[in-house]
C-alpha cells in the first residue's frame, strides 16, 4: 500500500477556481486502477491536507503520468497554490480497529515487503 499525503495552502483568490477544477479531476482519480481511498481536511489555520491511498507504487505513477492531472499540477503551480507538498509513502504497518465490527481484521496485503508491526 502506498500513501500520498497532499499538503497545500489554497490563495485566497483562487477558491473557486480551485474548486471547479476538484470537482473535474476528482472522479479521474478515483477511476485510476490501483486507486483505493482519499480524505481531503483543513486545519483551523488554514492548510489543507489529502491523504490518498493506492495499491502499489504502479497506481501512483499512473496518475503521475496522467495527462489531465498533469494539467492540474500545472494550474497548482501557477494559480491555486501559495504552498503545497506532496509526499509518497509505503505503508510498513497498517491496522485498525471498529468496535462493532466482530470480525477479526484482515492480513496485510502481500506486497513482496516485510511487514514492520508494533503491539501496543
Amino acid at each position: 500500500m502506498i500513501l500520498v499525503a497532499f499538503r497545500s495552502r489554497l490563495r485566497p483568490e483562487a477558491t473557486e477556481s480551485y474548486a471547479a477544477m476538484a470537482q473535474q479531476i476528482g472522479p479521474l482519480a478515483m477511476a485510476v486502477p490501483g486507486y483505493v481511498a482519499h480524505k481531503a481536511y483543513t486545519a483551523a489555520d488554514g492548510e489543507r491536507v489529502t491523504l490518498v491511498e493506492y495499491e502499489s507504487e504502479d497506481a501512483v505513477k499512473l496518475w503521475a503520468r496522467d495527462r489531465q492531472h498533469a494539467a492540474a499540477k500545472k494550474a497548482g503551480h501557477a494559480e491555486f497554490f501559495s504552498w503545497f507538498r506532496v509526499q509518497v509513502c509505503q505503508v510498513l504497518s497498517d491496522r485498525s480497529h471498529d468496535a462493532a465490527d466482530k470480525r477479526p481484521a484482515a492480513p496485510p496485503a502481500a506486497s513482496g515487503h516485510p511487514v514492520i508491526a508494533r503491539y501496543y
